[in-house]
């Protein structure tokens, strides 16, 4: 069940995400799903990110994911500081 929602990333995939697949330099599902996840939030940081990796591990997916997670976290409290001024 889980391998047909990850396999779901590359039904109708970006060309970006579908040429890191068919070069081998990402071959886990979760880690492609993920991604084209990621790429609907920060479609251009995504993409960027991408290109500048031989190869897209799990780890590298987690730790780009915890980046942008903290950036919204930042932008969020400035967000609220500005809104108390």
């Amino acid at each position: 069940r889980q391998y047909v929602t990850f396999s779901t990333a590359l039904i109708d995939a970006p060309d970006w995400l579908l040429e890191l697949y068919r070069q081998g330099r990402c071959k886990g599902m979760a880690e492609l799903y993920e991604l084209r996840r990621l790429h609907g939030e920060r479609p251009q940081t995504i993409e960027a990110w991408c290109s500048g990796h031989e190869s897209v591990t799990r780890s590298e997916v987690a730790e780009l994911r915890a980046k942008i997670s903290g950036d919204k976290c930042s932008l969020s409290e400035a967000e609220t500081a500005d809104g108390l001024k």
